[in-house]
């Protein structure tokens, strides 16, 4: 088969976390025998086309503002305004259907993507499924303007993949038919070779500065909204045995620090900036537990990677978490307050038995669930019957 994937986010080389989940799904299908396409926006750093292996080749398009980034999601209160954008995503990927002889199209997020595919199936009847993972149904099909637009490409979608089970049945309330519809427990799933259990190594604790015996919380992910990690300060702040390791950045990343400081928590608090996803499995490695309050989300990769390894998360319970985390069970959901953040803390670092039940939990699920080799057998078998199907 050859797929073309869309997507408005797709890693770099000036910023190179953007998206890695995309390109993870790609890699996969492409481990499977099939030739993927990519088209994305260009950054200012990139190149308009390369190859990451044989068959998987990346093309860029540039759009107004491309050098700043200026388009996406939060720009001007809708998502890519830019009309450019969509016309550029739209006619390279337009050329490549025709040279290339695109077997089927799958859009990652169903604004802008989802809208640039059914413009192709219209032209080209290629058939076009696309991939949900939070913000376009979760944040944007509330807006009444917006939710018209995503209700009009969801009913003209061959398929559709949703992050988790909140997200598929939002869907279905714009109109989707639940026969064109799955949910899944990840983009592509989670790579067993980068992402399993292992034994911490004491020297990376001692090379970010947290002592051996210290109870580590990891958060990973961006510092902006809607993620929270004021909520977790206090709790923090209660156990001077306690240290919390920050991994990302982001616009949010100063009011935090300062925040930290007014706590006096400037030496157990300790902010990583951004590093490669590649090297992140022996920090989760270190880790007693995940933390990652929010206000809306789909399905973090932070949580699955985690559990892969064999790391329980305590989350706000929103949008797909509590499709990952069974409260008690292999982590704690919570809801979006301190007090209630500080409580669930205290009892998981206070009951060892606990903690390690949950650990040995969080393994099994991921085993079960969210490896890329169950997942990406549903993902190829409905690319497999729309190709078969009559058109």
């Amino acid at each position: 088969m050859k797929i073309l994937l869309l997507t408005s986010s797709f890693p770099s080389q000036g910023y190179p976390y953007h998206g890695i989940f995309v390109r993870e799904l790609a890699e996969y299908i492409t481990e499977y025998g099939h030739i993927v396409h990519v088209v994305a926006p260009r950054s200012d750093s990139d190149k308009e086309q390369y190859s990451i292996n044989p068959s998987l080749i990346v093309h860029k398009f540039k759009y107004s503002g491309y050098v700043k980034r200026t388009v996406s999601a939060q720009s001007k209160g809708i998502p890519f305004s830019a009309f450019p954008y969509i016309l550029n995503m739209f006619f390279q990927s337009l050329k490549i259907v025709r040279k290339e002889k695109i077997d089927i199209v799958h859009c990652y997020w169903v604004i802008p993507a989802g809208f640039v595919g059914i413009l192709l199936s219209i032209l080209t009847k290629v058939p076009v499924v696309a991939t949900s993972p939070g913000s376009d149904l979760a944040v944007w099909s509330y807006r009444p303007l917006i939710k018209n637009v995503i209700a009009f490409i969801l009913k003209r979608l061959s398929f559709l993949f949703t992050l988790g089970t909140k997200l598929r049945e939002r869907a279905l309330e714009l109109g989707m038919p639940s026969d064109k519809i799955t949910a899944l427990l990840g983009d592509g799933g989670m790579n067993p070779r980068l992402f399993h259990p292992m034994k911490r190594k004491r020297l990376l604790r001692k090379k970010i500065g947290i002592p051996a015996n210290a109870f580590l919380a990891l958060y990973i992910g961006r510092l902006a909204p809607p993620k929270r990690l004021d909520l977790i300060f206090k709790p923090i702040a209660e156990d001077h045995n306690v240290y919390f390791l920050v991994i990302g950045d982001g616009v949010d990343r100063p009011k935090y620090e300062t925040m930290c400081q007014k706590l006096d928590l400037q030496e157990r608090v300790l902010f990583a900036g951004a590093i490669p996803h590649d090297d992140l499995p022996p920090y989760y490695a270190e880790a007693d537990v995940i933390v990652y309050p929010s206000e809306s989300e789909g399905l973090p990769s932070t949580i699955m990677e985690g559990m892969c390894m064999g790391v329980p998360t305590i989350a706000s319970s929103v949008g797909g978490i509590s499709d990952l985390i069974a409260h008690g069970n292999n982590g704690y959901l919570s809801e979006n307050t301190t007090e209630a953040f500080s409580e669930l803390f205290r009892q998981y670092i206070k009951d060892r038995k606990l903690q390690e039940r949950m650990k040995k939990n969080a393994v099994l699920f991921a085993r079960k669930n969210l490896y890329y080799t169950s997942i990406m057998k549903d993902i190829l078998a409905v690319y497999k019957r729309l190709i078969e199907a009559p058109r």
